[in-house]
């Protein structure tokens, strides 16, 4: 029986939620300091899902085709990552210039700073989404190399294993030389390729069947990420996929493609309105920053659905 994803499609939207909460911090408002770690970590599961998906649906298109296939449809899928990413961090260029005013720096020391966020982070100020897009563009290339030198997908498992323990260290020994040009390990190498390859476990293997272990591994994952142990996030993770895929949504196919939209409008859109409040309107309370960009992310939508086959918005959405 073919396997029914309408549910991605669902949780996407609270991801999505999840998103401009990471960004905007309406949990600012509650006074208990272990609820707001709760919420915080709650937060940090949205972008690890999105990768997920990505290597969940990137996989099932390669899996039954030749090597040649593959990599004509990785190539293909690589081409349409990398124009969103160009495309979206020229939307968001004129926070990006703002931002390096702001820093104060020479021209060239402020173009310097561009091309490395562009190239090597994926953000600049008020575009931090974006790093979502050259993450996949690494952990794609990974995969097409992989793919290219004939590696099966456990040698990939294994790889993924190795970016996670090297980025566990660089992490833990805090290397200045690595963190003076990249930033953060939040990336395509550390970040991006691992999460991605459980999509390609999930796509490739059966979920849990389970009932009982899908709720142990959730609690052992929640635990374990909510004591600061990154393995706790993969097992939360792989947990929910596990339960959502678990029920039939196929009844829901017209809601689950608004849904899709919606996400992923949310996500490109929201740091644009985000941004004007804080340019704008830099007093107004978290809760209500996250009130008033879902609301005027929703409208967002609402155009974008009403114009969805336009050239404009399948070049900027899809």
């Amino acid at each position: 029986m073919e396997r029914n994803y309408n549910a991605i499609d669902i949780v996407k939207l609270l991801m999505a939620l999840f998103v401009v909460a990471i960004h905007v911090h309406p949990e600012e408002c509650l006074d208990n300091f272990d609820l707001k770690d709760i919420i915080r970590n709650l937060y940090s599961l949205a972008v690890p899902f999105f990768f997920t998906a990505s290597g969940l649906f990137l996989w099932n298109k390669l899996k039954n085709k030749s090597r040649m296939e593959s990599l004509m449809l990785l190539r293909r899928w690589l081409k349409r990552i990398t124009r969103l990413y160009i495309i979206w961090t020229i939307i968001y260029l004129p926070y990006t210039i703002y931002g390096l005013v702001l820093e104060d720096n020479s021209v060239g020391k402020s173009f310097l700073i561009f091309i490395r966020n562009v190239l090597l982070v994926g953000e600049n100020y008020l575009s931090w989404p974006l790093w979502y897009l050259l993450a996949m563009i690494v952990a794609g290339c990974i995969i097409y190399l992989m793919l290219k030198c004939k590696f099966t997908d456990r040698y990939m498992y294994c790889m993924a294993l190795l970016f996670i323990i090297v980025g566990f260290l660089i992490e833990n020994k805090h290397w200045d030389a690595y963190f003076s040009l990249f930033k953060t390990t939040r990336n395509g190498l550390f970040y991006g390729f691992p999460y991605m390859m459980i999509g390609v476990f999930l796509s490739s293997f059966s979920i849990v069947r389970s009932n009982w272990a899908k709720i142990f591994l959730l609690i052992l994952g929640l635990i374990l990420q909510m004591n600061e142990i990154e393995i706790g996030r993969f097992l939360t993770i792989y947990a929910i996929y596990s339960i959502i895929l678990s029920f039939n949504w196929d009844k829901w196919d017209g809601v689950c493609d608004t849904f899709r939209i919606t996400s992923t409008v949310f996500y490109f859109v929201h740091m644009l309105w985000v941004g004007l409040f804080i340019i704008f309107s830099p007093t107004i309370s978290p809760f209500n920053l996250f009130i008033m960009v879902i609301i005027l992310c929703s409208l967002t939508t609402y155009v974008v659905i009403k114009n969805k086959e336009r050239k404009i918005v399948k070049l900027l959405f899809r």
